[in-house]
């Protein structure tokens, strides 16, 4: 679930059926109204993170010539506040998966963890090509990747040394 800041929350489909809707849960002057929010035809294993006015969803694209074009896995943002879906973005092809998801305040940046499944012949010491993603939702450019020898997880975004040394000083003494 990805919970807004304008009494809006995003519910994943409780069914595994390709292509079933997320939920967008809003309060508006009416009360509490329930719209649909409709990825690609065939989506499915949504995977949600968000806060604020936005929220991100990672799903595994339809097989077939849908997906032809693109990766095997897509991630769009969600208006909270209006349930507008953005333009989907592929982020992964082949034998890579997301296993981790997180979305930066002000919904502009998508954190993924990828990992890249290893052939069978290949040697367990080898590298995994496993890695994070940052990716801008507005463009799908891509702000960094940082590689990672292990199994990647799930993500969560925390402050930095820059953030803890501003936190000191404001500390009372």
């Amino acid at each position: 679930m990805a919970a807004g800041s304008a009494a809006a929350v995003l519910v994943p489909s409780v069914t595994a059926a390709p292509g079933a809707p997320q939920t967008r849960v809003v309060r508006d002057a009416g009360g509490w109204r329930v719209d649909p929010v409709l990825l690609e035809p065939g989506a499915r294993s949504p995977a949600l993170a968000g806060g604020g006015r936005y929220a991100a969803v990672v799903y595994r694209a339809a097989a077939g010539p849908a997906a032809a074009s693109g990766g095997r896995c897509r991630v769009v943002r969600v208006d909270l506040e209006h349930g507008r879906v953005g333009p989907a973005r592929d982020v992964c092809a082949g034998g890579d998966a997301v296993v981790g998801l997180a979305l930066g305040a002000d919904g502009a940046v998508a954190y993924l963890a990828l990992r890249r499944r290893q052939a069978a012949a290949q040697s367990c010491d080898g590298t995994t090509g496993s890695r994070v993603v940052a990716l801008r939702l507005d463009t799908g450019a891509t702000v960094a990747t940082a590689p990672l020898d292990g199994v990647p997880g799930p993500l969560l975004l925390a402050p930095g040394p820059a953030d803890r040394s501003s936190a000191r000083s404001r500390r009372p003494r």
